[in-house]
């Protein structure tokens, strides 16, 4: 099969390289919902031409970071109570799915550095001003690191794009008093769990703290809206 041609592998290599600084930035919040991505401007501003920017806006609409409006182009996506819902059902089950297979896989190397996150995610929670972003990435590093223990490349994938997802919904669990130092003492037993390789008991624990992190952020939702 012959190469190929250079142009087109540099389309590619430029698409990679916009793609992870708007899907960092749409992610980050930097890039607000609402706000138009246009073609000739992102091309300008990242010096290329157009066509690894087109590439680039159909992966991020692929992975639904932004959508296409009739007038006005591409828009970053905003998250509302209806996907947050779907969201969190997904995490239940596939967060659920990683952490029962991590206990049939792990080794005593995966162990210690849950134990390791999880030690850092105890001490942000114990500070005098706890940092929401800051417990929030740990706490995504934990579950994605379960992930990696469960071997699946596709179940990351999925776990990895439905965290991209909630780092941009409104209202984190984690502003809820008391809630950074009870999922970090739920991340114990988890740990413990998949420790002692009940496959069962792994992922019926990580579903109850995904539903609790559900309810905790609904009830925000709702006191927001003034239900």
């Amino acid at each position: 099969m012959s190469a190929a041609p250079k142009s087109e592998l540099e389309n590619g290599k430029a698409a990679d390289v916009v793609y992870a600084a708007l899907r960092d930035g749409i992610v980050s919040g930097s890039l607000r919902a609402g706000e138009r991505l246009n073609e000739e401007s992102l091309a300008a501003r990242f010096g290329v031409s157009r066509t690894p920017i087109r590439e680039c806006l159909q992966r991020l609409e692929t992975s639904q970071l932004v959508r296409r409006v009739p007038y006005r182009g591409v828009i970053v996506r905003g998250i509302d109570p209806q996907q947050v819902t779907e969201f969190y059902m997904l995490r239940v089950a596939l967060d659920g799915a990683a952490a029962r297979l991590a206990a049939q896989k792990r080794t005593p190397v995966d162990v210690a550095n849950l134990r390791w996150i999880n030690s850092k995610m105890h001490d942000a929670a114990r500070s005098e001003a706890v940092d929401v972003d800051k417990v929030t990435e740990i706490n995504i590093n934990f579950h994605e690191a379960v992930a990696k223990i469960a071997d699946n490349h596709l179940l990351l994938n999925f776990i990895e794009q439905i965290h991209a997802w909630v780092r941009r919904a409104d209202h984190n669990p984690f502003e809820v008093p008391g809630r950074p130092e009870s999922g970090a003492a739920e991340h114990d037993r988890i740990i413990e769990a998949i420790e002692a390789g009940n496959a069962e008991l792994s992922e019926s624990l990580t579903q109850e703290h995904m539903r609790g992190s559900y309810d905790r952020r609904l009830h925000l939702l709702m006191q927001a809206s003034g239900e």
